[in-house]
């Protein structure tokens, strides 16, 4: 028996172990993705009435709910500021992330306790998780229970909490929800809580390829750094070699 789908992004069928048919199928198991009345059903031994039953338990499944910023209100926040460089701390980086926590704060009814800042402090090599820095010294307060654990705290991005390998940087960002943290990243107004990464998967893995581009952004900009410096130094060298002069040498840049 063949089966007939209009299905855009079919899965193998799995209604009939032993279906031959050439074209792969959802099966009744993802009911909820399956097709209204009326419209082209499979046809591979699924009668009506299991069909019926099969969408009647989806729906009565509970759905995991995300969190939103504005079921927050009447919370204590911190808010988190982070860049790299002097010459960011010259511009509008903590204006810019203190203006966004402030206005994030006065729209959800949030009371805005201080403000950490980690100035010049390179998130690529985990400088900013270190006890010296402040999310560091934050970050060890909260696990002694000297910060309230209901606590939100803000960032402009996950890209303020970290640059390093989202496999190193993920299970910090866990044991620190694990005390019953939350965090809310402004910029995509997601909250982030252990709970919701444990009922929803999908939630997990925006976080992960969030800091996956926030990696990936500064390995590339790491690698181009060494490759311009070590193009300068080879002058340095040819210069010194022929008795041509000096090279002029910037300061080392951070990485953000």
């Amino acid at each position: 028996m063949t089966c007939r789908t209009r299905s855009r992004a079919p899965t193998t069928c799995r209604t009939r172990p032993n279906c031959s048919c050439s074209r792969r199928v959802r099966h009744i198991q993802h009911s909820h993705l399956l097709w209204q009345p009326g419209s082209a059903r499979v046809r591979c031994g699924i009668n009506s009435a299991e069909w019926y039953r099969a969408v009647s338990r989806h729906q009565r499944r509970p759905s995991s709910h995300a969190t939103q910023p504005r079921e927050l209100k009447g919370r204590n926040a911190i808010s988190y500021a982070r860049w790299s460089s002097g010459k960011q701390a010259q511009g509008d980086s903590l204006a810019r992330q203190t203006k966004n926590a402030e206005a994030s704060c006065a729209i959800h009814g949030l009371t805005l306790d201080r403000q950490l800042v980690d100035n010049g402090v390179s998130a690529f090599k985990g400088g900013n998780l270190d006890l010296e820095a402040s999310l560091g010294q934050f970050t060890a307060d909260v696990k002694a229970g000297t910060i309230p654990s209901d606590t939100v705290l803000l960032l402009e991005n996950l890209d303020r909490f970290s640059r390093i390998h989202p496999m190193d940087a993920q299970p910090v960002l866990s044991e620190l929800l694990k005390t019953g943290l939350t965090l809310v990243t402004l910029q995509d107004q997601r909250v982030h809580t252990y709970e919701d990464y444990r009922a929803n998967f999908a939630s997990l893995m925006m976080s992960l390829m969030t800091l996956q581009a926030a990696y990936e952004s500064s390995a590339k900009l790491s690698h181009r750094v060494g490759e311009a410096w070590k193009r300068k130094a080879e002058k340095a060298r040819a210069a010194v070699a022929s008795g041509g002069g000096r090279v002029k040498v910037a300061k080392l840049p951070f990485l953000d």
